[in-house]
């Protein structure tokens, strides 16, 4: 949560809310690639405060235990400007050759979002869009984690 705490100069630089939700069943320790989750988190974040003028960012996560195995969902919604339905559709779009979509999404949505999703090709997953044009968006993205041990985080202030 080291990425909470480097985020919050930022925020409140700009004078905006953050806000969490994180599930307080979350396993405490998991078994997976921490390091590049926590820089597409990181990624994420800064993308949301860069594209934020007013309002709120909020940063979730969600679980679900499978046999020895945690389902993660990650989020980060903003109150940003959003993306009109065609960047949506084009963010969307399917690339069947290897590395274009990340590509194609640097050369859109910037350099961040581009290695975020590659990142998450390495990892069998995919960043995901909901945007609404002048409300904001909501990037995220599903990962399954093995569970090194059952205990559950509890709950996160921030």
């Amino acid at each position: 949560l080291n990425l909470l705490e480097y985020i919050r100069k930022p925020v409140s630089n700009k004078g905006l809310s953050f806000k969490t939700d994180i599930s307080p069943k979350i396993p405490s320790v998991l078994q997976g690639d921490q390091d590049k989750i926590a820089k597409i988190i990181t990624c994420l974040l800064e993308n949301a405060v860069t594209c934020t003028k007013t309002g709120t960012i909020t940063f979730s996560i969600f679980a679900k235990d499978k046999e020895n195995k945690v389902h993660l969902l990650i989020s980060v919604k903003d109150s940003g400007p959003g993306y009109t339905e065609d960047e949506v559709k084009d963010f969307a779009r399917d690339f069947y050759e290897p590395g274009q979509r990340s590509r194609h999404l640097m050369s859109k949505f910037g350099l961040e979002l581009g290695l975020v999703d590659g990142f998450l090709q390495l990892m069998d997953s995919e960043l995901k869009l909901i945007s609404m044009y002048g409300e904001g968006n909501e990037f995220y993205f599903e990962i399954e984690q093995l569970i090194e041990d059952q205990t559950p985080v509890g709950k996160i202030e921030f």
